[in-house]
């Protein structure tokens, strides 16, 4: 009897350090880097449905501003890496057997940042470049105009102004549009769903 029981306190034993193994290691591995950074810290949180987000781990990048994430995972969902202390953020989508890899610059984290790994981080790359592109560009424009505001001089361009911005939001609509019926039930659609302008497509967006 004595001797059963000691064999299933060693099989039991070999069982939990597999387990505990293979959760240490995770099935998803997202390897960053980020060029400029010599130190720092690393966040790395899952983005959930709703405005709550789960923190997952937290690791020191090395003097080269490189790092890796072991994380578990069963299903495609959304993750957010950050630097802490440091404005920007990168997001993108892993699911079990992932190799995620990172790359960005300290300048300007978000705006830099390239995903691969997988066709739904392409994707979400080419849809978050032609945002932020889109969004530089009004910006631009605002700029302009509330220079020439400061100057009391904006009357003469506002509907210019207002052409440009019109013109720019249909093209930003139109290409979002495209992207979510070209491939449809993706989760990077959420995303693409969520850019767009309230106001006039509540009829898609449930919140």
């Amino acid at each position: 009897m004595k001797k059963s029981l000691f064999i299933f306190s060693i099989i039991s034993t070999l069982f939990l350090s597999c387990s505990e193994e293979k959760f240490k290691e995770g099935n998803v591995t997202i390897n960053v880097s980020i060029k400029g950074l010599t130190e720092g810290k690393l966040v790395i949180e899952k983005l959930p449905v709703g405005p709550k987000t789960i923190q997952l781990d937290t690791v020191s990048v090395s003097e080269e501003g490189k790092a890796t994430f072991k994380i578990n995972e069963d299903e495609a969902s959304f993750y957010s890496v950050y630097v802490i202390d440091t404005k920007g953020e990168i997001k993108f989508i892993a699911e079990e057997g992932n190799t995620i890899n990172i790359s960005a610059d300290a300048i300007a984290i978000s705006a830099s940042a390239k995903v691969s790994g997988s066709e739904e981080n392409l994707r979400l790359d080419s849809l978050t470049a032609f945002l932020i592109a889109s969004k530089f560009y009004s910006d631009s424009i605002i700029q302009v105009y509330e220079k020439a505001q400061a100057k009391q001089m904006h009357y003469q361009i506002h509907d210019q102004i207002k052409q440009l911005l019109t013109n720019t939001d249909r093209t930003r609509t139109n290409y979002v549009l495209k992207y979510i019926s070209s491939n449809p039930d993706q989760l990077t659609n959420l995303i693409a769903l969520n850019s767009l302008n309230r106001d006039y497509f509540n009829m898609f967006i449930k919140w």
